[in-house]
């Protein structure tokens, strides 16, 4: 497997070309990949919280729930020592410049390190084969240089975790 071409990354261009301002400060709550003959392209909103954006991806299709958070900040929690894997200010800019994401959300003494990286660093560091078709739940947002770990579960089920337990995110493959 390329490990600088990763199925997140990809999924990362397609949102790239839906980038604009009216959707900064927009986080990722779910992510389905499936395999489909329906080319469906577009954002899709439900209200003024949440949107649907669908496109085609490769043979698949992919669509992606975008919900904006409450406008009060979530408390900010004290970065912990241990922990197997964090993302580092270094990696967030690179895959910010490397995606043109300017959602300031990921930027700032704050920041919030995008889904999808951390999907992309689970699919080069932890999976044998690239994502074709899965699901992803995003359960809530981790902080750059905020340490995780990575549980894999039986039945295809993989789950990122803060090093406290709570659930950052979990696949099904």
């Amino acid at each position: 497997m390329n490990k600088t071409s990763t199925r997140a990354l990809a999924i990362a261009e397609v949102l790239k070309s839906f980038r604009s301002p009216d959707l900064w400060g927009f986080v990722i709550a779910r992510l389905h990949v499936t395999a489909s003959s329906q080319t469906e392209q577009g954002l899709h909103w439900r209200n003024a919280r949440m949107v649907i954006v669908r496109h085609p991806l490769g043979a698949d299709q992919l669509s992606v729930l975008l919900v904006k958070p409450p406008a009060h900040p979530v408390p900010f929690s004290v970065i912990q020592e241990e922990g197997d894997n964090f993302c580092s200010e270094a990696q967030v800019d690179a895959y910010l410049q490397h995606t043109g994401d300017d959602n300031p959300i990921h930027r700032g003494p704050a920041a919030l390190v995008p889904g999808l990286l951390v999907l992309s660093e689970l699919e080069k560091q932890f999976l044998r084969e690239p994502l074709r078709l899965f699901f992803v739940q995003f359960k809530s947002a981790l902080r750059v240089n905020e340490p995780f770990v990575v549980d894999r579960q039986e039945l295809g089920r993989i789950e990122v975790k803060k090093t406290d337990g709570t659930l950052i995110l979990r696949v099904q493959l």
